[in-house]
């Protein structure tokens, strides 16, 4: 059976639809799932609760970015992205 590769249509879109229940999914399984552990761990005094929120504004300037990036047309601009990203990080 052949794919349609059009942007819009045929079975290629039907399968992007798929995959964002099983993403939604996942990340309600991680949501739900995560606290436990980490009160564990608070517990016994292994976070260290001064360093969580260093990378907090990391992530949300990722959350916000990230979306951003993927919905460009252009290659050019996650190539970027992506060379600045490791080039920030190895220094």
């Amino acid at each position: 059976m052949a794919l349609d590769r059009k942007p819009h249509g045929g079975k290629l879109k039907a399968q992007v639809r798929q995959r964002k229940p099983a993403i939604a999914a996942s990340l309600a399984t991680i949501l739900f799932t995560s606290p436990s552990p980490v009160r564990a761990h608070h517990r016994r005094g292994a976070v260290n609760w001064r360093i969580v929120g260093l990378p907090a504004p990391g992530f949300a300037l990722g959350s916000r970015l990230g979306p951003w990036l993927g919905k460009q047309p252009r290659w050019f601009t996650l190539a970027l992205a992506f060379g600045l990203f490791v080039a920030f990080s190895t220094t």
